[in-house]
């Protein structure tokens, strides 16, 4: 395991990690992500860490094939979409991934919305508009589907080093 995931667990506290990123009907593909990561069950840490306001339902830590820290909020939607929660929760996501990311490692963010439903075309061009802010910088928002093979790779760009 790394030295950096490590310190993010221990950060974090191993009994707020999980080992999936599943709910409510929405099953979340780990297949192809590398084995080096700490999933955080957004739910628990946001509660041990008193953060609060709306959040993402999980938060993934990675080391890519070349060694650089990916860090990605995950929203899980079974059904139907509502942007601008899912603005709020994925950017509180990515406040809590900045201060749980150990100084001096530059993490690589890419927040993610997993849905089960369909995006309407009007929604779908606000999410292309929107972004997330981390470090100071605007994130694009990645979309895939519920229950796909290897939909959190695809997502990500990432893949097992």
């Amino acid at each position: 395991m790394s030295v950096i995931l490590d310190d993010i667990r221990g950060r974090i506290g191993a009994e707020n990690c999980c080992k999936s990123c599943s709910r409510d009907g929405c099953k979340v593909s780990l297949n192809n992500i590398p084995r080096n990561r700490v999933v955080v069950d957004a739910d628990k840490a946001f509660e041990a860490h008193d953060c609060h306001g709306k959040r993402c339902d999980f938060i993934l830590f990675a080391l890519n094939g070349v060694g650089k820290l990916v860090a990605a909020p995950i929203e899980l939607k079974s059904g139907g979409v509502n942007l601008s929660t899912v603005l709020e929760q994925l950017q509180i996501g990515a406040a809590f991934i900045e201060k749980f990311t150990p100084k001096g490692i530059g993490a690589i963010c890419r927040p993610v919305l997993i849905h089960g439903g369909r995006i309407r075309s009007q929604d779908r061009r606000i999410l292309n508009r929107g972004s997330i802010r981390f470090g100071g910088v605007g994130i694009k928002i990645k979309t895939t589907r519920c229950n796909r093979p290897g939909n959190l790779a695809d997502a990500l760009g990432i893949s097992k080093a």
